[in-house]
């Protein structure tokens, strides 16, 4: 039986704003990178992984 180890974090004021900014800035390109697929797909261009990364 696999269980999952949870861990409860307590940041302070500081480590808190860097999280929340990391977690933005990994939204942002998520977001970018999906609507260059989808804008590209409509095109007609063919995309993977690799080369979205490359992008």
């Amino acid at each position: 039986m696999k269980r999952a180890h949870k861990i409860r974090i307590y940041p302070n004021n500081k480590q808190e704003t860097m999280l929340m900014k990391h977690c933005g800035v990994s939204r942002l390109a998520y977001n970018t990178c999906l609507a260059k697929w989808n804008a590209d797909y409509a095109d007609g261009v063919k995309h993977n992984a690799y080369s979205i990364k490359k992008w």
